[in-house]
C-alpha cells in the first residue's frame, strides 16, 4: 500500500512574543548616577589642539597655559617647564593613564607633539609586524592596505585616556605640525588646503578627523608674512596671529572663540588665549 502525503505542519495562530528590550535588565543593575550629569561644564577640561609649521610658536604658546605639564617627543623645545619625556607609545599612554601627582596635580596637560606620537605608533606597527613571515620596512608593505587601519587602531587608545583628565578638570593641550593637502569639493572640484599633518587613510582611518572632531578648539597658529610679489619670496615677521575659524583654507575651529575669529600675539609671552578660554568657562 502506497502511504500518502503527510499531514500538514500546524502553524501557530499568533506569533511567539517578543522580549522588550529591557527585559533582564532591572534598574539595580544600571547605575544611573554615573550616567547622569547637570550639563553644567564648570570643573571640565578644554580640549585643544594648536597646530602650525615648525617655529611658528606652538610649544611657546602652550607652555603659558595655568600650570602646564609637558610630554614631550620631539626634544627641541627650550622652554623651561616640567615634563615627561617618553620614548615610546606605550609610554606616552601610561604617562597619560597614571594618578602620578606630577600628571594628575598640573591643570593642563600638553602633547608635543601629535605628529610624533603618530610616527612612534608607525615604527611600532612596522617593527612588530610580519608579512608572510618577514619582517617590512613600510607601512605599504602591509597588504590589503590595512597598515592604516592600525596605526588607526592604535591612536584611538588615547582618547579615552585624555577625555578622563578633561572630565577631571585638566585641560589637554595636543600639538601638531602642519601641511598642505590635496582637498576634494562635493562637486568634484579639486584645491589644496592647510591642515595639522596626521594620517588621512581611507575607510575611516584618519587620525586627522578623529583629533579634530575630538577637540573643541582647533587653533591654527601662523607667523605674518610679507610677500615680495616680483621676486615670490616671504619675509616673516616676529608677529603671531592665532586663528580661530578657517581663513585662507587653514583649518580652525572654536566652539567658544569663533567670534573673535583671530588673535594677534602681542608677545611671546602674550597669554591672552588662555585667559579667553577660561573666562569662557567661568
Amino acid at each position: 500500500m502506497t502511504p500518502g502525503p503527510p499531514p500538514p505542519k500546524s502553524r501557530p495562530s499568533s506569533p511567539p512574543p517578543v522580549a522588550p528590550p529591557s527585559a533582564g535588565v532591572t534598574t539595580n543593575s544600571v547605575d544611573l548616577d554615573s550616567m547622569f550629569t547637570d550639563g553644567k561644564l564648570q570643573g571640565r577640561g578644554d580640549r585643544v589642539i594648536i597646530w602650525g609649521a615648525a617655529g611658528a610658536g606652538k610649544t611657546t604658546l602652550a607652555s603659558l597655559a595655568p600650570k602646564a605639564v609637558l610630554i614631550d617627543l620631539e626634544g627641541s623645545t627650550n622652554v623651561e617647564m616640567p615634563r615627561f619625556e617618553p620614548r615610546s607609545y606605550d609610554d606616552v599612554c601610561a604617562v597619560l593613564a597614571s594618578d602620578d601627582k606630577r600628571i594628575t596635580g598640573a591643570e593642563t596637560i600638553i602633547v608635543d607633539t601629535l605628529s610624533s606620537v603618530e610616527n612612534m605608533i608607525r615604527d611600532n606597527v612596522i617593527r612588530s609586524h610580519k608579512e608572510d613571515g618577514k619582517s617590512i620596512e613600510r607601512l605599504d608593505d602591509i597588504g590589503w592596505g590595512r597598515g592604516p587601519g592600525m596605526v588607526y587602531d592604535a591612536a584611538r587608545r588615547m582618547i579615552p585616556l585624555i577625555d578622563r583628565h578633561v572630565r577631571e578638570g585638566r585641560s589637554v593641550v595636543l600639538l601638531a605640525h602642519g601641511a598642505m593637502a590635496a582637498m576634494t569639493t562635493p562637486n568634484g572640484e579639486k584645491y589644496d588646503q592647510a591642515v595639522p599633518r596626521l594620517l588621512h587613510g581611507e575607510k575611516g582611518t584618519s587620525l586627522r578627523n578623529l583629533f579634530v572632531e575630538w577637540a573643541a578648539e582647533v587653533v591654527h597658529i601662523a607667523s605674518d608674512r610679507a610677500v615680495n610679489t616680483k621676486t615670490r619670496t616671504a619675509e616673516v615677521s616676529e608677529t603671531r596671529t592665532l586663528y580661530f575659524v578657517t581663513v585662507n583654507g587653514a583649518i580652525a575651529k572654536s566652539r567658544t572663540l569663533a567670534a573673535y575669529q583671530r588673535l594677534e600675539m602681542e608677545s611671546k609671552t602674550d597669554d591672552r588665549f588662555w585667559q579667553m578660554l577660561q573666562g569662557a568657562r567661568a
